[in-house]
């Protein structure tokens, strides 16, 4: 006579449905990290080249002495407040007026500090000095 033993189909549904659960959460937290990643990126590449026109505007001061009429139009910017002011969109293009980025070169006698901001959040910030002492005309 034959044994009727239980049916393995209901250990089957719960091993299946446990791998599902598995999987689930697995692709749940690769989607965080690829996500954290592309933010982290997108930081890094905002501060390099927030530090790269920074550093343009920087030399852009030492070469005309601090003349703000020369380095606005050597930048393609403004002078706003006693102060030079550019403005870059989302690709770091120069723009005219309200782009995403903004530089902002405030000079103070012989040393000036040089701020790149998105919105209200610093990205970069430098201190450069006109060497060679004395006030240029």
């Amino acid at each position: 006579m034959r044994k009727i033993g239980a049916s393995k189909s209901g250990l089957f549904l719960m091993e299946l449905l446990m791998v599902i659960v598995l999987f689930a959460v697995c692709s749940a937290i690769c989607l965080q990290m690829f996500a954290y990643a592309s933010l982290t990126a997108k930081n890094a590449e905002n501060l390099s080249y927030g530090a790269m026109m920074a550093d343009s505007c920087g030399a852009c001061y030492q070469a005309t002495h601090g003349d703000l009429q020369q380095m606005a139009s050597l930048l393609a910017g403004s002078v706003q407040e006693e102060r030079v002011v550019v403005c870059y969109d989302a690709d770091w293009n120069t723009v005219t007026q309200d782009g995403c980025y903004q530089l902002t070169c405030t000079p103070d006698g012989n040393t000036a500090t040089i701020a790149v901001v998105e919105g209200e959040d610093l990205i970069y910030t430098l201190h450069v000095q006109v060497t060679g002492g004395g006030d240029y005309e």
